[in-house]
């Protein structure tokens, strides 16, 4: 698989797993995302996942040799959404949250697979070349 092809799984699944989040927040709080607790941690979601496919997307770019920092914080982020989940009981409104969670953890696959693909580039580039006889 391309670098390219995991990158832009990885914004999709984060884009994706942001509006599901806002979605919830717009159907089951009409809206109002400032109502109580539970609809802040949706509407930051949203907007957290957004920055983050952002900058996962400009990483290379901004970040250089420190672009691996944006894998770890996307997949802290995940992560923590997943656990926070999980404490409030799993809670699953119009069968949403299992899809979420299935977001969650391919999103943390992908972010792993990228961290390794580039971990391996940057190490075969950095041997030096064999000439063959």
């Amino acid at each position: 698989m391309s670098d390219r092809i995991l990158v832009l799984a990885t914004v999709v699944l984060a884009i994706a797993d942001g509006i599901l989040h806002l979605a919830l927040d717009i159907v089951l709080f009409r809206g109002r995302f400032f109502l109580n607790e539970l609809s802040v941690l949706f509407l930051l979601n949203f907007v957290g996942y957004l920055v983050l496919a952002g900058l996962f997307l400009f990483s290379g770019r901004l970040l250089g040799s420190r672009a691996w920092l944006v894998n770890l914080l996307l997949a802290v982020y995940a992560l923590t959404a997943i656990v926070m989940w999980a404490q409030r009981g799993g809670p699953n409104p119009l069968n949403l949250g299992y899809a979420s969670k299935a977001l969650e953890v391919l999103l943390l696959v992908a972010v792993a697979a990228h961290w390794w693909l580039t971990q391996r580039s940057r190490s075969q580039s950095r041997e030096p070349q064999r000439l063959s006889a």
